[in-house]
């Protein structure tokens, strides 16, 4: 007896459907890790290697590879590569990039990504094609890494020892780890020129490299450098004395600095010490004193010393700690509106006299939402709150149209604001700088905004504090809007796996073939709350889809069993425009309308899909109005149509019949789509059951004949 299962291995169709919500769990938990060891200062070898190793655990027979960009952007160098042999990393160790080097160099060289599928087969250079196959590798995909400036900082490059493309999960994971590598790679930097100019530092300290100055604490007199004037901020005709330094000094750290001074020149003791300096323009600067205490001949005790500004190293290291809090909150899980709210926070602290808010692009893409704002009046953010994106809808609102920063100087004249001056002025803000916040793909997730409540333009500083912000601000959100679509796959994986379980348990325990698409149909009937279902095969000439089975009223019938007038119809032509883009793209379509007078049909989820006229009174095929009568006997008004599929070429399809007309969820078409994969295997092996009894029966004849022979 022939037996359909035997020698082969089951394997569901969700598994060939993309990554299982256990493998998306895995990548969040690896990136967190990640982020993690990014926010603890782990090394950067140790970061990059984790990447690799997580690239190749969700994506099986990958190898994966990060180069590094050196600072003359002219050659790169090995960053992690834990799975490829030594000998194939160290040859290409300090290799120059170009637009005729392997695909690493050509990918930075060009800042996009270069897709190499088969090694042996593509242009490249006959050095690199020879390397890579000597070692196995047959094809290579690599991505530039991008800092958040946009300035290539490297490569990532999955290989793999067998030629193949990549697909769009993998072009996916490719766009997270890419990001990823570069906020562990630009963090780094970061701490290496916070180390860097700690090191300028003592040397100009040891140096006195700096401003300096002299003091006779006894007569008073004070001697300042063209540096140390610069850096108070005092015009050179200005006679240096102590209140003048002390004018600088802001009211709350006055008394600090006075017990500081009034110690060294008590004791005779050397000076070093940091304080601020509120400058007439309000800038806070940071300052570094050192100054050695030598007694004069008459026993006056003088100080000659130098003062640093190091503003920019204060600022770099109130960013590194700010910035590995943030990362710390995300690697926790914390929600996105409480990340947001301290990214304001932080920006409003390094930045000073602005008002920082983050809004967020709406699901359907038309306006933009609240999402923090801590410092902004209450009214005024729930003015704005679901405000649309265009030409002329502010700064926010234009910044996300057109997707590159907008700068208004001035509210009050600027054509941008027509919409929204009013609200603006009378909350006491007169200029918004807005920038938007992309995602790894690109695409506008929101907008990052400072507004100023006087007239006036972003300072270097400021934009560069913008272009850290937002870029803390994308990782934010692609995060939680990962963990969201985790939540949804879960929920989605949850009904799939109920659904494919029974159907499992149905073809284990079921020893007719036969019944088995009967299973599979039930199971989708159960699932989708449909009226009745019909599965149709499109016969060898592709002309024709011929019905396979049926069940209606609760009853299961084959086409040589069909007890209706219209599931006894043979054949349904399908050269209507609806059925050659199915077959063609292979998406769903949507039947509507069956109860009228002219039914209609579209392809897709797209909601500006055209809507096809389909089975007209009096002028559609007759075999086609013959099912639509019967359909509307049946009280059928809305069929979806999920098309069966053998090596990505449609074979037929499902048609899933409502009551009424409805909208269909995207959970719901994929969970119909993975059981219309088992129904085609249910299919395949009805087929192959028949064949077998046929077999049976001629070599049957044939023995029959043979003894009839033999007796003869």
């Amino acid at each position: 007896m022939f037996d359909p299962f035997a020698g082969r291995e089951w394997r569901p169709a969700l598994a060939r459907r993309g990554p299982k919500p256990s493998c998306q769990l895995h990548q969040l938990a690896g990136e967190n890790r990640l982020l993690e060891m990014v926010a603890k200062g782990e090394a950067l070898p140790s970061i990059l290697d984790g990447i690799c190793r997580l690239v190749e655990e969700i994506s099986s027979r990958s190898l994966c590879s990060i180069l590094l960009l050196d600072a003359n952007g002219g050659r790169l160098w090995h960053g992690a590569a834990p799975s490829l042999p030594a000998s194939y990393t160290s040859a290409f160790d300090g290799r120059a990039i170009g637009p005729e080097t392997g695909p690493c160099g050509r990918a930075v060289y060009f800042g996009k990504p270069v897709i190499v599928c088969d090694i042996a087969a593509d242009p490249l250079g006959d050095d690199y094609r020879e390397l890579a196959l000597a070692h196995g590798l047959q094809a290579c995909w690599s991505t530039p890494i991008f800092s958040s400036e946009g300035k290539v900082l490297g490569s990532f490059a999955v290989l793999s020892r067998e030629p193949r493309s990549p697909t769009p999960q993998h072009e996916k994971i490719i766009a997270q780890v890419t990001h990823l590598a570069a906020v562990a790679i630009e963090r780094k930097r970061t701490e290496q020129e916070l180390r860097r100019s700690e090191a300028y530092l003592a040397e100009a300290q040891g140096l006195s490299l700096t401003g300096s100055f002299g003091w006779n604490v006894s007569t008073g007199e004070i001697i300042w450098s063209k540096e140390t004037y610069c850096i108070l901020q005092y015009d050179r005709k200005v006679k240096p004395n102590l209140n003048l330094v002390l004018d600088r000094v802001p009211a709350e750290d006055r008394a600090l600095v006075q017990k500081i001074i009034d110690h060294a020149t008590r004791d005779g003791t050397d000076l070093d010490f940091g304080h601020r300096l509120l400058m007439p323009d309000g800038v806070v600067k940071h300052v570094q004193v050192v100054a050695r205490a030598t007694k004069a001949e008459s026993g006056a005790i003088e100080f000659v010393g130098a003062v640093m500004d190091v503003t920019e190293q204060k600022r770099a290291e109130a960013f590194v700690s700010g910035e590995k809090r943030l990362l710390e909150m995300i690697a926790r899980g914390s929600s996105l509106a409480s990340v947001l709210d301290a990214l304001c926070r932080f920006g409003e602290e390094m930045s000073g006299n602005v008002l920082i808010s983050i809004l967020l692009v709406s699901a359907d893409g038309k306006s933009l939402r609240h999402g923090a704002a801590p410092s902004l009046p209450k009214s005024y953010t729930e003015a704005i709150d679901g405000g649309l994106i265009g030409p002329r809808s502010g700064s926010c609102g234009t910044a996300a149209y057109r997707g590159e920063r907008v700068i208004v100087s001035d509210i009050m004249t600027d054509p941008l604001w027509d919409q929204y001056r009013h609200l603006a002025i009378d909350h006491g803000l007169r200029a918004c700088w807005s920038t938007p916040i992309f995602s790894t793909t690109r695409s506008v997730l929101g907008t990052f905004a400072l507004y100023s409540r006087e007239p006036g333009s972003p300072t270097p500083e400021q934009l560069n504090l913008i272009e850290q912000m937002t870029h803390l601000a994308a990782v934010a959100i692609e995060r939680e809007r990962a963990a969201e679509a985790l939540r949804a796959s879960e929920h989605l994986a949850r009904g799939q796996l109920d659904a494919l379980t029974h159907t499992l348990d149905s073809l284990a325990e079921e020893s007719d073939p036969d019944r088995l698409l009967e299973h599979v149909l039930r199971t989708i009937v159960e699932q989708t709350g449909a009226h009745s279902v019909s599965a149709w095969e499109r016969n060898p000439d592709g002309g024709w889809l011929e019905l396979v089975a049926v069940i209606e009223g609760g009853r299961f019938q084959t086409r040589k069993d069909a007890v209706h007038p219209a599931a006894r119809i043979p054949m349904l032509a399908q050269n209507h425009p609806v059925w050659s883009e199915v077959f063609r793209t292979r998406q769903y379509a949507v039947l509507e309308d069956i109860d009228q007078e002219c039914a209609r049909s579209r392809v897709g989820a797209d909601p500006d899909a055209v809507w096809h006229r389909v089975m007209e009174d009096g002028l559609s095929d007759p075999a086609l109005l013959l099912l639509k009568k019967h359909l509307q006997g049946l009280g059928v008004r809305a069929v979806l149509f999920v098309p069966l599929l053998i090596a990505g070429r449609v074979t037929g399809i499902i048609g899933v019949r409502f009551p009424q007309k409805r909208a269909f969820q995207k959970d719901e078409i994929e969970l119909t789509q993975a059981l219309a994969h088992q129904a085609m295997l249910a299919i395949q092996l009805m087929r192959l059951s028949e064949q077998s009894r046929q077999a049976a029966v001629v070599a049957e004849r044939n023995r029959m004949a043979r003894d009839i022979h033999d007796t003869l």
